[in-house]
């Protein structure tokens, strides 16, 4: 039905389409036709970054992450991209508990915090879905375990 109305094509995929001018008048009664106040932009995303600047790369990048910071409570890793040059991040903490998985009752009460932990952030980390940010928290033998990337 539409076929024969399309007289151009397009060069890479070679898909019809028609090309034509919007009348005048029509562009007028667009233009006064006013808001509608559950049509607009959304609040801003406070996960989207804003400052795009970029810190100085290492001349010679490693091909492997290397250690910056070690102690007792945990390690600190890095690695540069050195093929897209995109800023990455990747938190994974570890809350151990030597009753984690005691017995059967504790190991359900574990879980069910976990479960419970992520019902009640959905709604404020909504947000950072929508930024590309994943994080989860589950459990295992040992505790629990966050993650964020």
């Amino acid at each position: 039905m539409y076929a024969e109305m399309c007289t151009e094509k397009e060069n890479w995929y070679g898909a019809k389409y028609k090309s034509e001018k919007i009348p005048e008048k029509m562009i007028d009664s667009l233009s006064i036709c006013g808001f509608h106040e559950k049509l607009r932009l959304p609040d801003q995303n406070d996960f989207i970054p804003f400052e795009f600047s970029q810190v100085s790369r290492d001349v010679y990048p490693s091909n492997y992450p290397t250690i910056l910071q070690e102690d007792s409570m945990g390690r600190l890793w890095f690695k540069q991209d050195n093929e897209f040059l995109l800023p990455k991040s990747y938190i994974n903490i570890a809350l151990t508990s030597p009753i984690a998985e005691f017995d059967p009752h504790i190991a359900n009460l574990t879980y069910m915090f976990s479960a419970v932990f992520m019902d009640e952030l959905n709604e404020y980390l909504y947000d950072a879905k929508l930024a590309g940010i994943s994080y989860s928290l589950y459990n295992d033998l040992s505790g629990v375990i966050l993650t964020v990337s």
